[in-house]
């Protein structure tokens, strides 16, 4: 199944997507995200929307795209950009953002070589109201992982981890900590709604090998 965890400013939502050939079937729970909303959780929720959704792989797209309709209006211009660093490093960096000391944070870019990134970062340090969260698995475990977020001016930021030989095949969480590294993307419109439509196209084109 695909799992898909979305919300903007007034809405969070929680949709899985299930493929089985050439078809698509989705539930998404939509709640309301405002201050007065009783629960954000859909297993405890009192009041909420439910929307099913069935047919071929194309309506994955109109699903998911959905889901951020409430989202921030983007800039006209967004400079892409793609950095790989630390997981560590990361975070290290966006908290010598958060405090505001420009020395602080020239040192820390300096020890880790990563001055590039640092304006891609401060987006991460930012509020961010809108975003999606997508996890894909299989039997064999876990298959796609990425998050994106729109930043508190406007651009999408990417994020996801990156495999490495040290973590070995099942990693523990301080593993990843420690020696995970992140990309980084930035851009004016998300690429998920690509990356979840090309899977939902593998997770077919194997059910039609096994039938």
């Amino acid at each position: 199944p695909i799992q898909v965890q979305s919300w903007t400013p007034g809405t969070i939502s929680q949709t899985v997507i299930s493929v089985i050939g050439g078809l698509m079937s989705s539930i998404t729970v939509t709640l309301d995200r405002s201050k007065d909303a009783v629960s954000t959780d859909p297993r405890t929720a009192l009041a909420g929307v439910v929307h099913v959704s069935l047919g071929d792989l194309g309506r994955i797209v109109e699903s998911i795209q959905s889901l951020l309709e409430g989202s921030a209006t983007v800039p006209d211009r967004v400079v892409p950009a793609t950095f790989q660093i630390g997981l560590v490093e990361s975070r290290s960096l966006i908290d010598g953002i958060r405090t505001g000391d420009v020395a602080v944070l020239d040192k820390l870019a300096t020890m880790f070589s990563a001055h590039d990134a640092v304006p891609l970062l401060r987006s991460l340090a930012s509020t961010m109201e809108s975003g999606v969260r997508i996890r894909a698995s299989d039997p064999a475990g876990p298959r796609y992982c990425a998050d994106w977020v729109q930043t508190s001016t406007g651009e999408w930021v990417g994020f996801r981890i990156l495999g490495s030989p040290q973590l070995g095949a099942d990693p523990s969480a301080q593993a990843i900590m420690d020696e995970a590294r992140v990309e980084l993307t930035r851009r004016r419109t998300p690429t998920f709604v690509a990356d979840v439509l090309s899977l939902a196209s593998s997770y077919a084109l194997e059910g039609a090998r096994v039938e």
